[in-house]
């Protein structure tokens, strides 16, 4: 990959939120980390990554909060966001297409690497 892409992953369980971070490294991608969404929001309008990876429930600041600040930011307005939740609920999905997520995926129905091949698909590396 000749040019690196950059991944913010915002997660405040530390097993997932290091395991994604191997798997990326391991793909090539340089990798961000933030424990919550204030940290979170700060590191995206810092950094400015290619693609965020989003936790919805976290302590200081939830997922969709972030998103929809980061949104008001002329940095933050279109780079592509993909939640990870625990959630299953048609009202967070419907709250984070609000804030214009690329998409939502439920933290039990996935592996890692459909993570990885979801983030690909939306910075149009497949």
């Amino acid at each position: 990959m000749a040019d690196k892409k950059t991944i913010l992953i915002v997660e405040d369980e530390a097993p997932v939120r290091e395991a994604l971070a191997d798997e990326f490294k391991s793909q090539k991608f340089e990798v961000l980390v933030a424990p919550n969404g204030e940290d979170g929001l700060a590191l995206a309008l810092q950094a400015k990554p290619d693609i965020v990876l989003l936790d919805v429930v976290m302590p200081k600041m939830d997922g969709l909060t972030m998103l929809l600040r980061l949104r008001e930011d002329p940095k933050g307005k279109k780079v592509p966001v993909i939640f990870l939740t625990n959630y299953g609920e048609t009202e967070k999905i419907v709250e984070a297409t609000k804030g214009n997520a690329y998409g939502y995926l439920i933290k039990s129905n996935w592996k890692i690497s459909e993570v990885t091949d979801k983030v690909k698909e939306a910075l149009g590396m497949k």
